[in-house]
Protein backbone atom coordinates (compact mmCIF):
# COMPACT_ATOMS: atom_id res chain seq x y z
CA UNK A 1 0.00 0.00 0.00
CA UNK A 2 3.05 2.31 0.81
CA UNK A 3 4.54 1.56 -2.27
CA UNK A 4 1.28 2.44 -4.33
CA UNK A 5 0.57 5.52 -2.37
CA UNK A 6 4.80 6.29 -3.14
CA UNK A 7 4.56 5.84 -6.49
CA UNK A 8 1.23 8.13 -6.77
CA UNK A 9 2.95 10.59 -4.86
CA UNK A 10 5.90 10.25 -7.73
CA UNK A 11 4.22 10.58 -10.41
CA UNK A 12 2.16 13.27 -9.21
CA UNK A 13 5.12 15.50 -8.77
CA UNK A 14 6.80 14.21 -12.43
CA UNK A 15 3.71 15.50 -14.40
CA UNK A 16 3.26 18.86 -12.37
CA UNK A 17 6.86 19.36 -13.27
CA UNK A 18 6.77 18.07 -16.50
CA UNK A 19 3.72 20.21 -17.46
CA UNK A 20 5.77 23.73 -16.41
CA UNK A 21 6.72 25.69 -19.18
CA UNK A 22 9.98 26.27 -17.50
CA UNK A 23 12.85 24.03 -17.36
CA UNK A 24 15.66 25.11 -15.28
CA UNK A 25 17.88 21.96 -14.46
CA UNK A 26 18.33 18.74 -16.60
CA UNK A 27 16.21 16.70 -14.52
CA UNK A 28 13.61 19.13 -15.43
CA UNK A 29 14.13 18.40 -19.14
CA UNK A 30 14.60 14.86 -18.51
CA UNK A 31 11.39 14.43 -17.40
CA UNK A 32 9.31 16.56 -19.32
CA UNK A 33 11.06 14.38 -22.49
CA UNK A 34 9.78 11.12 -20.72
CA UNK A 35 6.03 12.84 -20.94
CA UNK A 36 6.03 13.65 -24.17
CA UNK A 37 7.27 10.40 -25.11
CA UNK A 38 4.48 8.69 -23.34
CA UNK A 39 2.39 11.41 -25.49
CA UNK A 40 3.75 10.50 -28.87
CA UNK A 41 5.64 13.98 -29.36
CA UNK A 42 8.85 12.49 -29.88
CA UNK A 43 10.54 15.58 -31.92
CA UNK A 44 9.94 17.41 -28.44
CA UNK A 45 11.11 14.64 -26.63
CA UNK A 46 14.52 14.17 -28.97
CA UNK A 47 14.88 18.22 -28.15
CA UNK A 48 14.48 18.31 -24.20
CA UNK A 49 16.28 14.93 -23.95
CA UNK A 50 19.24 17.37 -25.93
CA UNK A 51 19.06 19.80 -23.61
CA UNK A 52 19.32 17.62 -20.53
CA UNK A 53 22.92 16.01 -21.56
CA UNK A 54 23.73 19.73 -23.00
CA UNK A 55 23.08 21.37 -19.45
CA UNK A 56 24.52 18.88 -17.18
CA UNK A 57 27.03 16.62 -18.73
CA UNK A 58 27.83 14.89 -16.24
CA UNK A 59 24.01 13.73 -15.35
CA UNK A 60 23.86 10.02 -15.62
CA UNK A 61 22.93 10.91 -19.41
CA UNK A 62 23.14 6.79 -20.46
CA UNK A 63 19.27 7.26 -19.65
CA UNK A 64 19.02 10.16 -21.89
CA UNK A 65 21.17 8.46 -25.04
CA UNK A 66 18.79 5.69 -24.46
CA UNK A 67 15.41 7.15 -24.06
CA UNK A 68 16.72 9.75 -26.78
CA UNK A 69 17.05 6.47 -29.28
CA UNK A 70 13.55 4.99 -28.55
CA UNK A 71 12.32 8.67 -29.46
CA UNK A 72 14.51 8.08 -32.91
CA UNK A 73 13.25 4.90 -33.02
CA UNK A 74 9.71 6.02 -32.93
CA UNK A 75 10.57 8.72 -35.90
CA UNK A 76 12.01 5.79 -37.91
CA UNK A 77 15.59 7.26 -37.49
CA UNK A 78 17.05 3.58 -36.98
CA UNK A 79 20.48 5.23 -37.28
CA UNK A 80 20.20 7.47 -35.11
CA UNK A 81 18.95 5.46 -32.38
CA UNK A 82 21.83 2.69 -33.01
CA UNK A 83 24.34 5.52 -32.47
CA UNK A 84 22.25 6.99 -29.35
CA UNK A 85 22.42 3.27 -27.73
CA UNK A 86 25.82 2.40 -28.43
CA UNK A 87 26.62 6.01 -26.99
CA UNK A 88 24.13 4.64 -23.68
CA UNK A 89 26.27 1.35 -23.59
CA UNK A 90 29.42 3.38 -23.81
CA UNK A 91 28.56 5.12 -20.96
CA UNK A 92 27.07 2.18 -18.81
CA UNK A 93 28.56 -1.07 -20.16
CA UNK A 94 25.95 -2.77 -17.89
CA UNK A 95 23.12 -1.22 -19.22
CA UNK A 96 21.36 -4.07 -20.60
CA UNK A 97 18.35 -2.37 -21.74
CA UNK A 98 20.49 -0.90 -24.36
CA UNK A 99 22.00 -3.53 -25.41
CA UNK A 100 18.21 -5.05 -26.09
CA UNK A 101 17.06 -1.63 -27.57
CA UNK A 102 19.88 -1.95 -30.09
CA UNK A 103 19.13 -5.39 -30.88
CA UNK A 104 15.74 -4.98 -32.04
CA UNK A 105 17.06 -1.72 -34.42
CA UNK A 106 19.33 -3.53 -35.65
CA UNK A 107 16.93 -6.81 -36.37
CA UNK A 108 14.50 -4.14 -38.16
CA UNK A 109 17.47 -2.77 -40.37
CA UNK A 110 18.28 -6.41 -41.36
CA UNK A 111 21.31 -6.38 -39.48
CA UNK A 112 19.99 -10.39 -38.12
CA UNK A 113 23.95 -11.30 -36.94
CA UNK A 114 24.11 -7.77 -35.21
CA UNK A 115 21.02 -7.99 -33.59
CA UNK A 116 21.74 -11.31 -31.91
CA UNK A 117 24.61 -10.43 -31.21
CA UNK A 118 23.45 -7.49 -28.92
CA UNK A 119 20.67 -9.52 -27.74
CA UNK A 120 23.36 -12.33 -26.17
CA UNK A 121 25.04 -9.62 -24.12
CA UNK A 122 21.09 -8.30 -22.81
CA UNK A 123 21.08 -11.55 -21.55
CA UNK A 124 24.65 -12.10 -19.74
CA UNK A 125 23.98 -9.41 -18.43
CA UNK A 126 20.18 -9.71 -17.46
CA UNK A 127 19.66 -13.62 -17.76
CA UNK A 128 16.03 -13.62 -16.74
CA UNK A 129 15.06 -10.73 -19.12
CA UNK A 130 12.30 -12.56 -21.07
CA UNK A 131 11.98 -9.78 -23.89
CA UNK A 132 15.39 -9.91 -24.47
CA UNK A 133 15.09 -13.65 -25.14
CA UNK A 134 11.76 -13.49 -27.22
CA UNK A 135 13.85 -10.70 -29.46
CA UNK A 136 16.72 -13.25 -30.07
CA UNK A 137 13.83 -15.99 -30.51
CA UNK A 138 12.63 -13.68 -33.15
CA UNK A 139 15.84 -12.85 -34.99
CA UNK A 140 17.12 -16.38 -35.07
CA UNK A 141 13.54 -17.53 -36.32
CA UNK A 142 13.89 -14.89 -39.31
CA UNK A 143 17.33 -16.69 -40.09
CA UNK A 144 15.11 -20.03 -40.33
CA UNK A 145 17.21 -21.10 -37.06
CA UNK A 146 14.00 -23.08 -35.70
CA UNK A 147 15.31 -24.78 -33.08
CA UNK A 148 17.19 -22.07 -31.68
CA UNK A 149 14.35 -19.93 -31.93
CA UNK A 150 12.16 -22.40 -30.14
CA UNK A 151 14.82 -22.61 -27.13
CA UNK A 152 14.58 -18.94 -26.82
CA UNK A 153 10.77 -19.08 -26.57
CA UNK A 154 10.77 -21.54 -24.63
CA UNK A 155 12.76 -19.15 -22.12
CA UNK A 156 11.10 -16.18 -22.56
CA UNK A 157 8.05 -17.95 -21.54
CA UNK A 158 9.24 -19.63 -18.34
CA UNK A 159 10.33 -15.94 -17.17
CA UNK A 160 6.92 -14.72 -18.54
CA UNK A 161 3.95 -17.52 -18.37
CA UNK A 162 1.66 -14.93 -20.37
CA UNK A 163 3.93 -14.02 -22.92
CA UNK A 164 1.15 -14.87 -25.71
CA UNK A 165 3.24 -13.64 -28.87
CA UNK A 166 6.22 -15.87 -27.65
CA UNK A 167 3.57 -19.01 -27.45
CA UNK A 168 2.39 -18.07 -30.97
CA UNK A 169 6.03 -17.44 -32.50
CA UNK A 170 7.02 -20.71 -30.78
CA UNK A 171 4.08 -22.36 -32.61
CA UNK A 172 4.69 -21.38 -35.69
CA UNK A 173 8.66 -22.52 -35.20
CA UNK A 174 7.38 -25.86 -34.19
CA UNK A 175 4.99 -26.08 -37.44
CA UNK A 176 8.17 -25.08 -39.50
CA UNK A 177 10.05 -28.20 -38.25
CA UNK A 178 6.75 -30.25 -38.67
CA UNK A 179 5.59 -30.36 -35.00
CA UNK A 180 1.51 -29.53 -36.23
CA UNK A 181 0.13 -30.77 -33.28
CA UNK A 182 3.08 -28.92 -30.54
CA UNK A 183 2.13 -25.98 -32.85
CA UNK A 184 -1.23 -25.46 -32.75
CA UNK A 185 -1.06 -26.53 -28.67
CA UNK A 186 0.88 -22.89 -28.53
CA UNK A 187 -1.15 -21.34 -30.77
CA UNK A 188 -4.12 -21.71 -28.91
CA UNK A 189 -2.26 -20.69 -25.56
CA UNK A 190 -1.66 -17.83 -27.35
CA UNK A 191 -5.36 -16.90 -28.22
CA UNK A 192 -6.15 -18.07 -24.59
CA UNK A 193 -3.61 -15.33 -23.49
CA UNK A 194 -4.31 -12.90 -25.71
CA UNK A 195 -8.08 -13.02 -27.96
CA UNK A 196 -7.43 -11.74 -31.46
CA UNK A 197 -3.78 -12.73 -31.26
CA UNK A 198 -2.94 -14.22 -35.13
CA UNK A 199 0.40 -15.04 -34.72
CA UNK A 200 1.34 -14.93 -38.07
CA UNK A 201 1.26 -11.22 -39.00
CA UNK A 202 4.82 -9.51 -38.42
CA UNK A 203 5.87 -13.01 -35.98
CA UNK A 204 9.12 -12.42 -35.95
CA UNK A 205 9.37 -8.42 -35.74
CA UNK A 206 11.03 -7.99 -32.21
CA UNK A 207 9.20 -5.93 -29.17
CA UNK A 208 10.03 -2.34 -30.27
CA UNK A 209 12.67 -0.42 -27.78
CA UNK A 210 11.94 0.23 -23.80
CA UNK A 211 12.49 3.27 -22.12
CA UNK A 212 11.17 1.78 -18.44
CA UNK A 213 11.71 -0.93 -16.24
CA UNK A 214 9.50 -3.93 -15.53
CA UNK A 215 9.41 -4.79 -11.95
CA UNK A 216 10.53 -2.36 -8.25
CA UNK A 217 13.26 -5.24 -8.29
CA UNK A 218 14.81 -4.12 -11.86
CA UNK A 219 14.55 -0.27 -10.66
CA UNK A 220 16.80 -0.99 -7.76
CA UNK A 221 19.07 -2.92 -9.65
CA UNK A 222 19.78 0.00 -12.43
CA UNK A 223 20.03 2.29 -9.49
CA UNK A 224 22.83 -0.09 -7.80
CA UNK A 225 24.41 -0.35 -11.16
CA UNK A 226 24.72 3.83 -11.62
CA UNK A 227 25.49 4.17 -7.70
CA UNK A 228 28.61 1.88 -8.61
CA UNK A 229 29.54 4.00 -11.89
CA UNK A 230 29.51 7.12 -10.40
CA UNK A 231 30.46 9.06 -7.01
CA UNK A 232 27.75 12.12 -7.13
CA UNK A 233 24.67 10.81 -5.34
CA UNK A 234 23.03 13.95 -6.71
CA UNK A 235 22.83 11.23 -10.07
CA UNK A 236 20.35 9.21 -7.84
CA UNK A 237 18.03 11.63 -7.52
CA UNK A 238 13.76 10.52 -7.42
CA UNK A 239 13.78 12.18 -10.79
CA UNK A 240 16.24 9.29 -12.23
CA UNK A 241 14.15 6.41 -10.84
CA UNK A 242 12.16 4.80 -13.86
CA UNK A 243 8.40 3.63 -12.83
CA UNK A 244 7.30 0.39 -12.72
CA UNK A 245 4.70 0.29 -15.89
CA UNK A 246 6.72 -0.96 -18.95
CA UNK A 247 6.97 1.46 -21.96
CA UNK A 248 7.07 -0.73 -24.65
CA UNK A 249 5.38 0.22 -28.17
CA UNK A 250 2.92 -2.32 -29.83
CA UNK A 251 2.35 -4.48 -26.48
Amino acid sequence: MKRTTGLLLLTTMFLTMANSAICDTADDYYIRADVKTAKGDFEGAIADYTKAIELKPDFPIAYCYCNRGNAKEAKKDFDGAIADYTKAIQLEMSFWIAYDNRGAVKHLKGDLDGSIADYDMAIVMKSHDANAYYNRGCAKQSKNDFDGAIADYTEAIEFKPDFAEAFANRGIAKRAKGDIAGGNVDHNKSIELKPGLTGVEDSTKPREPMNRIDSLEDQLELVELLKHSHSDDERLSTFNLLDSEPLLKGI
